[in-house]
């Protein structure tokens, strides 16, 4: 119940909705009347009138023949036995276009139709027949002359037969077509036989090869198309199915119709046709399904399941038709066409819940869904015997379905791209916005390292920076002590180390204060910065010493070095405090010391004993 539920509901929003659309563009009683046409149009109900066959005799004496006659109606029939011998004497009414199994009640016989037509006096000399696909053993005569003939009456043997003939009668015309159909369930005048002028039957006949050629064409293309689709992106299922769909409906159409296959190659055997008809028709209505499916796929696990279990189905029976005698295969035609009203409601009714889901892109689809499945009703009654003037529109409404579906996906390619186009432009905007922040982040990053390569530098001179004096202090030139005095342990790079003290320094800060004691400590270095060389590095070791480093100076240049830097403190004027003295120690390493402290005991020594001596001397 609930699969019919939404069935009807479907119907009902999807036709109501319907209405509001062309009611929006046309009014709303246009609208209904175009619908009106258009569904009496689908059914075929709009046809001309044209005379009838009655009793076997067709009046024509007052017809004009601009137009094309139909010889519908009820002809004279006789059952023959397989020899050509009468059953029986009575003559049947049969209608034509139909069967005569339900006149003889004999399934597969041989038999005479009759026509006797009556043709107005001042008839077109080229006049012609046209006989549509007979797939039975016949022969044609006219007024006695045997004019057209296919396969054989006597033994049975079958053949496909198009034709249309010319013919010249004055009065009238006597028809008689011998028919065996040996094997098909029904036999007979299947289809709808015409008289008309010689020129419309070849033009008609070439309109219906175009038509077919114009709608087999446009299903190759669509074929082609889908496939590729599928080939650049693998993920659209619902082109792959539509190609396939499109693919069988382009055999079957060359099959069935005009028969363009025997049209192109007349040697093609007919029952292989006949076959190859069959297999396509399951495949479409399994292949259509899945289409149907995949196009719009259901959330509801019995839909699916259904889907599947069908389309499985149509390979089966497809299978089985390869094998099938055409016997039996006819006899299997209604199962066939309910198999496909099946394969079409079912598309029909996934269609219709799209629709009433307003699933994106499902408006049209139930309308032709709706085609579709007329187009199978038609078929039914069409080769039921129904109405020969319905318009099959299996293949146009195939047609359709390959048209909407393909301007379906370039609407979705279209919005494809323009909601590509709209998220590259918010994508673009978004990282201009982000950029923007990243290069405001990164000035203030830079900003930020700027200020830290500061600090570090400012923490790394208070580090290795005197504050006083702004000379070297201890912590920066023993680094350098413990290179040179490895270069000297490899290399034997030698360097020079002086040390220096203030004499009575205490006594400056005692007597002057510390302030003065202060400004001593900065003269003199500012005295020893001009005094050495910019290799060298003069810290202060600590209160009032100070050390030198010398690279690569022997003993020699480090005492003169030393004494030139006694004679330039000695000479100059300290304020307050008057002149000031130092005493300075000077030490080289030597082979065999093995550390560093052992040279700066040394060069401390020195300084003590140039204490010792008298201060204001160099010791080394």
């Amino acid at each position: 119940m609930f699969f019919v539920d939404k069935f009807v509901c479907g119907i009902q929003c999807y036709y109501r909705d319907c209405l509001k659309f062309f009611a929006g563009k046309m009014g709303k009683g246009l609208s209904s009347t175009l619908f009106t046409i258009c569904f009496l149009l689908l059914s075929g109900v709009l046809h001309a009138e044209t005379p009838v066959v009655v009793n076997g005799v067709l009046d024509l004496r007052k017809y004009s023949f601009n137009d094309i006659v139909y010889l519908q109606g009820k002809w004279k029939f006789k059952p023959l036995t397989d020899s050509g011998l009468t059953i029986g004497s009575k003559e049947y009414d049969i209608s034509v276009p139909g069967s005569w199994d339900a006149v003889t009640g004999n399934t597969f016989a041989r038999g005479e139709y009759s026509l006797k037509i009556l043709m107005p006096k001042n008839s077109p000399p080229n006049m012609g027949l046209y006989f549509p696909e007979i797939s039975q053993a016949v022969e044609v005569e006219v007024n006695g002359r045997l004019i057209y003939s296919s396969g054989s009456l006597k033994t049975g043997e079958t053949d496909y037969t198009i034709f249309s003939m010319p013919i010249s009668i004055k009065d009238e015309m006597d028809i008689r077509i011998g028919i065996r159909n040996s094997q098909f369930r029904k036999g007979g005048l299947v289809y709808l036989p015409m008289i008309g002028l010689n020129k419309k039957i070849r033009k008609l006949r070439e309109q219906k090869i175009w038509l077919e050629a114009f709608w087999t064409g446009i299903l190759i293309l669509a074929t082609i198309y889908n496939f590729l689709l599928f080939y650049y992106d693998p993920s659209r299922h619902s082109a792959l199915w539509l190609g396939i769909s499109s693919f069988f409906m382009v055999v079957r159409g060359m099959m069935t119709g005009e028969n363009t296959i025997h049209f192109l190659m007349p040697w093609f055997p007919w029952a292989l046709d006949y076959h190859i008809e069959y297999i396509c028709s399951y495949l479409i209505g399994g292949s259509f399904l899945l289409f149907a499916e995949r196009t719009f796929p259901s959330n509801i696990s019995s839909i699916r399941k259904s889907v599947y279990v069908v389309s499985v189905l149509s390979g089966v029976f497809s299978l089985v038709s390869v094998f099938l005698p055409i016997k039996i295969l006819s006899q299997s035609l209604i199962f066939l066409q309910t198999f496909l009203l099946l394969c079409a409601c079912g598309g029909l009714f996934i269609f219709l819940f799209a629709f009433y889901q307003r699933r994106k892109g499902s408006f049209f689809f139930p309308f032709l869904g709706i085609i579709f499945l007329a187009g199978f009703c038609i078929d039914f009654v069409y080769y039921n015997g129904g109405s020969k003037f319905l318009f099959n529109l299996t293949q146009v409404g195939m047609v359709f379905f390959v048209i909407f579906q393909t301007v379906n996906l370039a609407r979705l390619h279209s919005d494809s791209f323009i909601r590509v186009k709209e998220l590259s432009c918010n994508l673009e905007k978004e990282v201009a916005k982000q950029t923007e922040g990243l290069k405001h982040a990164n000035d203030l990053l830079m900003e930020e390292v700027d200020y830290r390569k500061q600090v570090e530098s400012r923490l790394e001179m208070l580090s290795t920076t005197d504050p006083l004096t702004g000379a070297a202090n201890r912590l920066k030139i023993t680094p350098h002590l413990e290179q040179a005095y490895r270069l000297f342990d490899r290399y034997g790079k030698s360097f020079g180390l002086i040390m220096m003290d203030i004499d009575y320094f205490k006594d400056v800060n005692d007597h002057y204060g510390h302030s003065v004691g202060d400004d001593v400590l900065k003269k003199i270095v500012i005295i020893a910065e001009r005094s050495i060389r910019e290799v060298d590095i003069f810290a202060r070791w600590g209160g009032e010493e100070f050390l030198i480093y010398l690279p690569e100076m022997d003993l020699e240049s480090s005492l003169v070095l030393a004494e030139r830097l006694r004679l330039a403190i000695g000479e100059s004027h300290f304020p307050v405090v008057g002149n000031i003295t130092a005493s300075f120690g000077v030490a080289v390493p030597l082979e065999g010391e093995v550390m560093l402290k052992d040279i700066l005991k040394r060069v401390d020594d020195n300084l003590y004993e140039a204490k010792n001596n008298g201060r204001n001397c160099v010791v080394g």
